[in-house]
């Protein structure tokens, strides 16, 4: 029987505490990942400091990585958040290739570069 809802998911009050960080991922159906991240604004204006750039223009977004063979991570999709500004903290990924193990990072993309801030644990996608 599959669930939508991971009993590990429930205990992290994400939106309870305005100054964690935080990103969990899981396999939501079959190929299908699910992630949620929270990140403080302090933390967004630190790294749009250190960029350089207004924090209201840099583009938030995930990038997934395929880690079963290797430590060398390959990335697979880049997933730009289009609305951060209305609180946009979750995505649904679907099209996952089953048996095989994901990495996800929650990052900037800036000037054609993409700068990782949060990564989840390394998720296994089996067969459901």
């Amino acid at each position: 029987m599959m669930t939508d809802r991971n009993p590990k998911w429930d205990t992290v009050p994400l939106d309870e505490q305005p100054h964690i960080q935080a990103m969990l991922v899981y396999q939501r159906a079959a190929a299908t990942l699910y992630v949620r991240w929270k990140m403080s604004q302090t933390r967004m204006r630190m790294v749009a400091s250190y960029l350089e750039a207004d924090e209201r223009c840099i583009k938030q977004g995930l990038r997934l990585y395929d880690a079963t063979d290797s430590l060398d991570r390959q990335t697979i999709r880049d997933f730009m958040i289009s609305e951060p500004a209305a609180g946009a903290n979750a995505k649904e990924i679907s099209e996952i290739v089953e048996n095989r193990i994901y990495i996800v990072d929650y990052g900037f993309f800036h000037q054609d570069k993409f700068y990782p801030i949060l990564r989840s644990e390394p998720v296994a996608v089996n067969a459901m």
